[in-house]
């Protein structure tokens, strides 16, 4: 009996504020297939995977082919956390996904044996790992599957772009990445191009804070008609969500050889995507949207917050929820990247806390800026507060007078805002 091929529509979810793939808890058991099939999708015959003597007779079409998939597999050779997780008809699925992606293909035959479910894994890998999906976030497709099984047996992806929009596209989102990468200090350390890649994002780009009036139905399409949610909106628009924000600085972190990831889940109760980054060997997690003052009921345009730079499992889970359906992070236990830690930002005691503020005077050489501090405890922040403005803020002027004999400005006081974060014993002055 022939079996009965249906097509139905899906919708993706790799965006952190937009719907999710249904998720089936009963995997389909699946046979393995040969690596080479990897490759063998449409046209593309699996003998080209590598060139042979019959090269010389192959048509334009398999030339073309050809060099599609060694493009691919010049670019995968590591794939990342996401496709280490999956199965081997999953990756299989997966290569041939990428490929047909990269062609631009209308139709992608699928030969290994997957399901609806594990289509849902693949798509949140792709569209959270590959390039392109930087500046083309895929979130529709449709697909074909055998009733009776319920096997995957072709994907029509929906594109954002057509080919010539898409390579114009890319070449501007190319463009605006290498400016910044050219900005880089080869002095640098990896922690030194995070924080600049931070900060530049930060202070080039808006977040797009009307979206918080739409409903969810209202923000799809928007999204649809925008370049919020991607690298392009945040590189070469400058206006962006969260999901824009992700997006960029992974792809910036990728370009400078540095490793990163994409995370969604939720923050403050709200759909919500940021970054883990791996610096010496260990993992942080980032959240470039919540460090931008535009996103905090107390914030002011000049300054940028670290409370959320390299921080742990610990302190993101304060007030942020992974989605694990589909994929495991790497554990964040390390706290040697973090902002405060690394750039000698916490204070044990009052005597720390006038060392560094004093230090950081200096440094500015006169110059208006933004200076930090982070109690090691919550005691330690009371006392400090206490030291530095009790008293007609008798301590924090004495150390500006300090500074300011040290820099030979005669100028005996100077103007500031105190900001604070008492959750995370963090003192923050404008000066």
């Amino acid at each position: 009996m022939q079996r009965k091929v249906i097509a139905v529509i899906l919708l993706l979810t790799c965006a952190a504020i937009f719907s999710s793939c249904e998720y089936i808890s009963e995997k389909l058991s699946v046979t393995p297939t040969t690596s080479e099939s990897a490759v063998t999708i449409q046209t593309i015959p699996s003998q080209i995977k590598q060139k042979t003597d019959n090269w010389e007779n192959m048509t334009s079409e398999q030339e073309s082919a050809y060099e599609t998939v060694q493009t691919y597999e010049e670019q995968h050779v590591t794939r990342g956390i996401k496709y280490d997780q999956l199965t081997q008809n999953e990756k299989i699925a997966y290569d041939q996904m990428c490929i047909g992606l990269l062609k631009h293909d209308d139709n992608i035959e699928i030969s290994s044996e997957i399901n609806r479910d594990s289509l849902c894994r693949i798509y949140e890998a792709i569209l959270t790992t590959e390039e392109k999906s930087m500046y083309d976030p895929m979130r529709r497709y449709s697909c074909s599957y055998i009733e009776d099984t319920g096997q995957i047996t072709k994907v029509v992806p929906v594109y954002s772009y057509n080919e010539e929009e898409e390579k114009n596209i890319k070449a501007e989102i190319e463009a605006a990445a290498d400016k910044v990468i050219n900005m880089i200090d080869y002095q640098m350390t990896d922690v030194d191009k995070v924080r600049f890649f931070h900060d530049y994002i930060i202070k080039n780009c808006t977040y797009y804070s009307d979206i918080l009036k739409y409903s969810d139905e209202e923000i799809e399409g928007i999204m649809d008609e925008s370049n919020y949610d991607n690298a392009y909106g945040v590189l070469v628009e400058h206006k962006a969500v969260c999901e824009g924000y992700a997006r960029a600085f992974r792809y910036l972190c990728q370009k400078a050889g540095i490793a990163c990831e994409l995370i969604s889940g939720s923050g403050g109760g709200e759909q919500h995507m940021w970054n883990i980054v791996c610096l010496e060997n260990q993992w942080y997690h980032i959240d470039l949207t919540w460090d931008d003052p535009v996103t905090n009921s107390n914030y002011d345009y000049n300054n940028i917050s670290y409370s959320y730079f390299n921080i742990n499992d610990d302190e993101i889970n304060n007030d942020h929820i992974i989605d694990e359906t589909f994929f495991k992070y790497p554990e964040c236990t390390s706290d040697e990247a973090n902002y405060f830690k690394y750039y000698d930002m916490i204070a044990s005691d009052t005597e720390k806390a006038a060392e560094i503020l004093k230090r950081e005077i200096i440094n500015l050489n006169g110059d208006e800026g933004v200076l930090y501090i982070k109690a090691r405890s919550y005691n330690t922040y009371k006392q400090i507060i206490s030291y530095l403005f009790d008293n007609n803020q008798e301590g924090i002027s004495r150390i500006f007078v300090e500074a300011n004999k040290q820099l030979g400005i005669s100028e005996t006081d100077r103007s500031f805002i105190r900001s604070t974060d008492e959750d995370r014993h963090i003192i923050k002055l404008i000066i």
